[in-house]
């Protein structure tokens, strides 16, 4: 079964666009929602803020400043990219987050973690490799300097 739907739902401070909420309580937002009785098989775009509860094989894929929720019953099979990635679910692939990750005690995760921010929390399960993004970077531009600088000699 195929399903994408758009919901207003409540969603946690964390996860909420910054300007929805100053105070810092539970703002009401209009996000995309995949219930737990959904599957997506293929590549789920968001635009702003999505709560995954069914499942998805293949790509979540968000626009500028996407936050995406992987709810405890939810889970994906392949690739995240999003800005933003909370994970109290089930990951099996690759997470890219352009700002940060973070794993909840009741997540598992198995693949990559790239982000310039990752908190796996106690009691997550996680297997795979950490990437800070900001150090890789910098990694690669003093390999490609000092290669550069060995070309020259």
């Amino acid at each position: 079964k195929k399903s994408k739907s758009r919901t207003a739902v409540r969603a946690r401070p964390e996860i909420a666009p910054q300007s929805a909420s100053t105070d810092g309580g539970v703002a009401d937002l209009r996000v995309d929602f995949l219930a737990e009785s959904s599957t997506i098989e293929g590549t789920w775009s968001l635009q702003g803020v999505g709560r995954l509860e069914g499942k998805v094989i293949g790509t979540v894929r968000g626009e500028s400043e996407s936050r995406l929720l992987v709810a405890e019953n939810g889970s994906v099979e392949g690739e995240i990219h999003c800005d933003e990635v909370f994970v109290e679910g089930h990951v099996r692939g690759n997470i890219h987050a352009r700002t940060r990750i973070v794993v909840s005690s009741s997540g598992r995760v198995t693949g990559v973690l790239e982000s310039p921010r990752i908190r796996i929390e106690s009691g997550a399960f996680f297997e795979g490799d950490r990437i800070d993004a900001k150090a890789f970077k910098t990694l690669i531009r003093a390999a490609v300097a000092l290669n550069t600088a060995k070309a020259k000699r």
